[in-house]
């Protein structure tokens, strides 16, 4: 019955101690960098291939940032941002942003951006 109990224990320790460090991992991985992609509109972009029910001829369309590997970046709005997020006159142009990434909310909050291509 010891035996039982102290490997129970021992295993309770071993998990959480690997459960803190993914938490530290994933929190190292929130910093600032640079993120390139392609300026979507994120509600027409996830009607078009997920289904969902964006209405973006009545709300607005929402920019968004997709990178190459397919993942689809919101962009935080701040003074920074406000343009870049509601002016749709930038969708489908490629970007950089510069700025703090939050990995697990998959979002990304600009201190700078520019256009690369027209």
């Amino acid at each position: 019955m010891r035996r039982i109990l102290s490997s129970a224990l021992v295993l309770g320790l071993l998990l959480t101690s690997l459960n803190t460090l993914g938490f530290a991992q994933e929190k190292a991985r929130d910093e600032y960098e640079t993120i390139k992609g392609k300026v979507i509109c994120q509600g027409c972009t996830l009607k078009k291939e997920k289904g969902a029910k964006a209405q973006c001829s009545i709300y607005g369309h929402i920019n968004a940032i997709r990178t190459k590997d397919g993942k689809i970046w919101t962009i935080l709005e701040n003074d920074k941002s406000t343009e870049l997020i509601n002016d749709h006159d930038y969708a489908g142009k490629d970007i950089e942003i510069k700025g703090k990434r939050f990995a697990e909310a998959q979002i990304i909050e600009v201190d700078t951006f520019k256009v690369l291509s027209e």
